[in-house]
């Protein structure tokens, strides 16, 4: 959830340029999971579209980002502190608004923290209307920042 239109003058999504940015362009992905849901009820017979989202708020892991560069923290400590679990967390709901808005099945990837996984799963529970996946790996959840990027 990390990329901006370069080109928010009208181009087709083929023929612009997406970057990473600091503030993300929710009309993007409003325009990408409106074509998913289209695509997806086209073709249901033949088994399950959905959009992968990896959730991450960029504008929380900026000012994370600004703090562990304040605290002087490097390494694995300073990936695992610039990546705050509110900023996950927060970008699971803002993608399930846009997913409801536009009936986008969805898969939220790399789900890395309990607060994202309890997210995902009320999500799941609490709007039966919308089609989610989720997708959590172990070392997501278990590895520590002395090891790997931390646990949360």
């Amino acid at each position: 959830m990390f990329y901006k239109n370069l080109d928010l003058a009208g181009a087709s999504l083929r023929d612009s340029e997406y970057v990473m940015a600091d503030a993300y362009d929710y009309g993007h992905l409003y325009v990408l999971m409106h074509e998913v849901a289209r695509v997806a009820r086209k073709h249901k017979s033949k088994g399950r579209i959905a959009l992968s989202v990896h959730c991450e708020n960029p504008e929380l892991i900026r000012v994370a980002l600004e703090q562990v560069k304040a605290q002087w923290l490097t390494g694995l400590k300073a990936f695992d502190a610039a990546r705050p679990t509110l900023s996950e967390k927060l970008a699971i709901n803002e993608a399930a608004v846009l997913a409801s808005a536009t009936g986008c099945p969805l898969n939220l990837l790399h789900l890395s923290s309990r607060e994202a996984v309890e997210a995902g799963t009320t999500l799941k529970k609490d709007c039966l209307q919308l089609d989610v996946m989720l997708e959590v790996t172990p070392h997501h959840l278990t590895l520590t920042d002395e090891i790997a990027g931390g646990a949360r």
